[in-house]
């Protein structure tokens, strides 16, 4: 018997999401890391390291 579509789940749940918000928090101003841990839309550190990204002053 075949598994629904929803127990396998989908192709792309099985890629790793990119962390690199230790090492950017690690190299970062600490101003600049605290700013953006004072965000609270940003709730993973996924998120933290998105944003270090975007928003590079």
């Amino acid at each position: 018997m075949r598994d629904p579509f929803f127990v396998k789940g989908s192709r792309y749940a099985k890629y790793p999401e990119p962390n690199f918000w230790p090492f950017v928090s690690k190299y970062s101003h600490k101003s600049i890391t605290a700013e953006i841990n004072s965000l609270k839309q940003i709730r993973s550190e996924i998120g933290r390291g998105r944003v270090s990204i975007l928003c590079r002053h």
